[in-house]
């Protein structure tokens, strides 16, 4: 597992960075993708001082889910730890999604594709699941998709748990696919009334002409 620990300098100049996708608090590095915890991401901004570390890594928890990812093949797992002033402060993940989309934007896809990442993206987290990792924060802001390779991420901090319960990792997810189903549907209504009025269009103006 990686260890990475900040000066002052160095961390100002990866805060200073554009954060990637809309996130507030990931960096893209050389490492992969550094994720510092927004609960000491203030003081850091503000400050670069840790003036209240309320929440900060859980390095167990980090070096459990490190150990689990031979067993995970379909999701990437956090692999190291960023210290700042001896405060784990963040979270390192190997690999950077870019040109992948979230779920929030998954109503526009075809159905086909719409309805084959939902799939996936129950499978991947089955995946988890089985290996005892329950995601209480599995909401389509989590979920990525580049076509048809669908990611889980920010899998790590308090949303992960060890303790089997369905209800909390399920409850954001159907709302957020019952979400995007209407969506999907609304957008299929407004491209029949569309077809429809040109349909319509086209046999008056036929009459017309005749």
């Amino acid at each position: 597992m990686i260890t990475k620990i900040y000066r002052g300098r160095e961390l100002k100049k990866l805060l200073s960075q554009k954060t990637i996708n809309d996130s507030c608090n990931v960096f893209k590095t050389n490492s992969g993708i550094e994720k510092i915890y927004k609960d000491v991401l203030f003081d850091l901004q503000r400050f670069y001082h840790v003036m209240m570390p309320i929440s900060v890594v859980d390095e167990e928890q980090i070096k459990w889910l490190h150990e689990k990812q031979d067993e995970i093949l379909t999701s990437t797992l956090p692999n190291g730890i960023i210290y700042f002033e001896h405060y784990p402060i963040g979270v390192i993940y190997p690999h950077c999604y870019e040109g992948y989309k979230s779920f929030n934007d998954i109503h526009n896809e075809e159905t086909s594709l719409f309805f084959e990442n939902f799939k996936t993206a129950l499978v991947n987290n089955i995946e988890l699941m089985n290996n005892g990792i329950y995601n209480y924060d599995f909401t389509m802001g989590n979920i990525l998709y580049k076509e048809d390779d669908v990611r889980l991420i920010d899998l790590d901090g308090k949303y992960i748990s060890k303790r089997q319960d369905y209800q909390k990792v399920y409850t954001y997810f159907m709302f957020g696919m019952i979400s995007q189903i209407i969506k999907k549907i609304s957008n299929c209504l407004s491209e029949l009334l569309d077809f429809n009025f040109d349909l319509f269009s086209y046999f008056v103006i036929s009459v017309v002409w005749v």
